[in-house]
């Protein structure tokens, strides 16, 4: 059986509609796949172009407590983190400016915080000098189960930092900002630059026969982030069973989505990305 066309290139810098991250794209000649047609997405050049911190993740949450008087007094704070791509030497700067930022004057904490990168190991420290005040950092679990009128936090989205710092869990649930185990001295995690590990490319190809993370079904590829910022991810076919089932239909217009596996569109801050479409009959 003979197919119209074996391979079709895609370039977003072409797209009938849409961003480069999320587009529709229209053939210049439409055809209708046979019955036992496949597809195959191959030789897809994606540009490592994303930031450390974006419109999903820049945010840290500060609770804070004045110890000058009994009982104490607390706050909460949201930090926001510029969007950008950072390193362990520049990401120590932008969290510590913010800490330092904002502060009421009348709350009675102190605006010297100081934070530390260890390059050996990877991590920051967040220090608050003095007797006067304490701070805790919530972590994704506690932002959870926060229960407070010190803050309004939005907590089906709250934006979270934390995957930077690796301030994902918690040793017990709490609730109450009063009961947080307040610090002079918190060290992060391994911190992570890196934002996604892993893109998926979603689209309209999709024969709805795979399961992503969260239970999409319209993921063509896993694209590992194998390049370091500002260079070029490249990416073939890895597996005989990584085509989708398209037979028996006419295809004219394709949506392409870059997303992170939280299904947020990847922001490729406007740098196009290209990928070759493979038919073949299925033996």
């Amino acid at each position: 059986m003979e197919l119209k066309f074996r391979k079709v290139h895609i370039d977003s810098r072409f797209r009938a509609t849409g961003s480069h991250s999320d587009f529709t794209y229209e053939l210049a000649e439409p055809f209708d796949c046979p019955d036992g047609c496949i597809c195959y997405m191959d030789n897809a050049v994606i540009p490592m172009s994303w930031d450390s911190v974006g419109e999903h993740n820049k945010y840290l949450y500060l609770a804070e407590r004045d110890r000058r008087v009994l009982p104490y007094v607390y706050y909460v704070r949201r930090i926001e983190i510029a969007k950008k791509f950072y390193s362990g030497v520049t990401l120590r700067k932008a969290i510590e400016d913010q800490l330092n930022l904002n502060i009421d004057p009348s709350s009675g904490i102190t605006n010297n915080y100081a934070v530390a990168y260890d390059s050996s190991s990877n991590v920051l420290t967040i220090t608050h000098p003095g007797i006067q005040n304490d701070f805790y950092l919530l972590s994704d679990d506690d932002l959870k189960y926060y229960n407070s009128n010190l803050l309004a936090i939005n907590k089906t989205n709250p934006q979270s930092a934390n995957n930077l710092l690796r301030n994902l869990e918690s040793d017990s649930i709490i609730s109450a900002v009063e009961s947080y185990p307040y610090t002079n001295s918190w060290t992060s995690n391994f911190i992570d630059i890196v934002n996604h590990h892993s893109v998926y490319i979603h689209s309209s190809l999709s024969s709805f026969n795979t399961l992503g993370c969260r239970g999409e079904s319209s993921i063509i590829a896993k694209v590992p982030s194998s390049a370091s910022w500002g260079s070029t991810i490249f990416h073939n076919v890895s597996s005989s069973v990584d085509f989708v089932d398209v037979g028996k239909r006419n295809i004219s217009h394709i949506s392409f989505a870059i997303k992170d596996g939280s299904g947020n569109t990847v922001d490729l801050k406007g740098a196009s990305w290209s990928l070759s479409l493979v038919f073949a009959i299925k033996e």
